[in-house]
């Protein structure tokens, strides 16, 4: 990643679509900044039909399978690509949020596994793991989102995996800036997903911060990224020019939602910018991790003089 932005790339990486799937409660505190304090968490989910291959596939999706294939495809409908041959020349760079689990299901395999009081890993592997629906081992598994979208959608270019969070869907961005320039892919699909509302991934987040104050939201969001010349030949629309940057000293975030209390886990920053794009700010400036190393900056078409 570079260590400076690029001011005056003469074929700057530019964002072309978004797409999102999230509940309306959990959109409305991205768009207005006003969390609803009798909300504990924001569950959502869909049924992407509509971009399926085939239609009785869903009964192998999990939750955060059919938000990332609902959100991703609205993305590429967003950029007028269709599913198919038209998505040849896409590549996936995508960071998967923390496994999710429900309480029913984990209470129903500890109490499977004991033996004399106690948890025994030879009664957990040889009886408790074959009571669960083998269907159900595809839901844990972070690279089954990246294996529907690539079936259903038809994207055969370059891949790249990550999770469970922010600071790795930073690395997916950064790895689809360099492929983009290096002419590996033509348009890099750029997402996360997150299932968080359910018991195990709300156990982890309370193990973390005991005492904070924090909403969990069902989310996926995908931006389509390449390089200007290209979104300028081919009639797409370009919304924003993209600088991402690593290292160097801590900066502000001036965007609302920075200062919520709702979290997005890996859909955090598509999110983000998908809130960006539909409000009237002229630039959004982004970061995370320690002292805010990883940086991104999504400025408006015909407002870099405004924002400087």
């Amino acid at each position: 990643m570079d260590a400076a932005p690029a001011h005056g790339d003469p074929d700057p990486v530019v964002l072309s679509a978004v797409g999102r799937e999230v509940s309306d409660e959990a959109w409305a505190v991205l768009a207005g900044g006003s969390p609803a304090p009798s909300r504990a968490a924001y569950p959502h989910d869909c049924q992407p039909t509509h971009f399926l291959q085939v239609r009785k596939t869903i009964k192998f999706m999990s939750r955060q399978d059919r938000l990332a294939v609902a959100a991703a495809g609205k993305t590429l409908e967003a950029a007028g690509l269709a599913a198919g041959d038209g998505c040849a020349g896409v590549g996936l760079f995508l960071c998967v949020g923390y496994i999710p689990f429900e309480r029913d299901e984990a209470e129903s395999l500890c109490a499977l596994s004991q033996a004399d009081g106690r948890f025994s890993m030879e009664v957990f592997t040889t009886q408790a793991y074959a009571s669960i629906n083998p269907i159900r081992a595809f839901t844990c598994l972070p690279n089954m989102p990246a294996h529907h979208l690539a079936v259903n959608l038809g994207i055969s270019g370059e891949y790249f995996l990550t999770y469970p969070g922010t600071p790795q869907l930073y690395l997916a961005l950064q790895e689809a800036c360099h492929r983009l320039r290096e002419g590996n892919v033509q348009l890099a699909l750029v997402g996360g997903v997150a299932d968080q509302a359910n018991f195990l991934v709300a156990h982890h987040h309370e193990k973390l911060r005991p005492n904070a104050t924090v909403r969990l939201a069902d989310a996926a969001g995908f931006v389509l990224l390449e390089l200007e010349s290209a979104a300028r030949r081919a009639g797409r629309p370009v919304l924003c020019r993209l600088e991402v940057t690593e290292g160097g000293v801590e900066r502000e975030r001036n965007d609302v939602a920075a200062r919520l209390e709702v979290e997005f886990g890996a859909a955090d920053l598509p999110l983000r910018v998908a809130a960006f794009v539909a409000g009237s700010n002229a630039a959004l400036h982004h970061n995370c991790g320690a002292r805010g190393r990883f940086r991104s900056s999504w400025t408006r078409v015909g407002a870099e003089r405004a924002v400087g």
